[in-house]
């Protein structure tokens, strides 16, 4: 996957694990090349409430999480202070107030009686 001037070999893993983040990713090397290594914890309350019973959901998120760990290795690269605290401080949101429905939806369970 490209990321500015460089691609990057990614392995995304999916996880259950109450204990651990959402999301979580590092470089990461094995027979001699590097690669990013992401894991998404299908155990944390945002997975729990918006993915587990939602095939359709869960490929754009897990790019969205591939897009957030790309995001902070090429600010990381770039010399960002810091640049893992977008992340921790997303994975602290989504374990809160991001975890729960936002708008309730009228039609949830329509036609489903």
């Amino acid at each position: 996957m490209g990321g500015g001037d460089q691609t990057w070999e990614v392995h995304l893993e999916l996880v259950r694990d109450r204990a651990a983040p959402w999301l979580h990713s590092g470089v990461a090397q094995e027979g001699g090349r590097e690669f990013l290594q992401i894991r998404v914890n299908l155990d944390h309350p945002f997975s729990e409430e918006h993915l587990n019973d939602n095939e359709r959901a869960l490929e754009p998120v897990l790019r969205l999480a591939v897009a957030i760990a790309l995001g902070e290795r090429q600010a990381r690269i770039q010399g960002v202070k810091s640049a893992g605290a977008i992340k921790s401080n997303a994975n602290e949101l989504l374990r809160t107030g991001l975890s729960s429905p936002m708008i309730a939806s009228a039609g949830k369970g329509h036609g489903h009686e």
